[in-house]
């Protein structure tokens, strides 16, 4: 079972790093690093993996809120502002069916967006970055391709701010880790 899951892992990561789009991570790099407070959109897996991405997010100093419950989502999308930033995160596009209301006021507001996910979108969205479809839902039980995925190109998203910020969330990181 170990031997299979680091399989898996390494699949996913190298599926990623040779298909996914650096300038499209890149890109969405920058407009996370310049918002002011960045709302993370998911359900399910993906909501776990925007969870470890807003918790690193927030100790280098960023402002990160993971809205994962739908029916509490216009609440908290209510609250943002030109400034800030909403990514999405979702494998096959299913979960961000469920802020459909949300992406209209942010549309309304003119919010940057992003969408992590394997689908082409059928709506407009700042910076999408697409990664390679390999499962199916209905072919297993487990999701561990796309888990590994996410959280290998946020994992990603997280190293490139953090390298163009370095010298001013190094401090901040290591007063947080103490």
């Amino acid at each position: 079972v170990m031997k299979s899951l680091a399989e898996v892992h390494k699949f996913a990561v190298s599926t990623c790093y040779t298909a996914v789009s650096a300038v499209d991570l890149q890109n969405a790099a920058f407009i996370l690093e310049r918002a002011q407070h960045i709302y993370i959109y998911a359900t399910g897996e993906s909501d776990h993996a925007g969870r470890i991405f807003a918790r690193r997010m927030n100790r280098i100093g960023h402002r990160c809120i993971v809205i994962g419950s739908v029916s509490e989502s216009l609440a908290y999308t209510d609250q943002l502002r030109e400034e800030d930033a909403a990514m999405f995160i979702s494998y096959s596009g299913k979960g961000i069916l469920r802020f459909n209301d949300d992406m209209y006021l942010m549309e309304s507001r003119n919010i940057k967006t992003l969408l992590l996910t394997e689908i082409q979108p059928s709506r407009h969205f700042d910076q999408v970055i697409r990664f390679p479809y390999v499962e199916s839902d209905a072919d297993n039980a487990a999701t561990f391709y796309s888990t590994e995925a996410e959280s290998y190109l946020l994992d990603w998203l997280y190293s490139m701010i953090f390298a163009m910020e370095y010298d001013k969330v190094k401090d901040h990181k290591q007063e947080v880790d103490r």
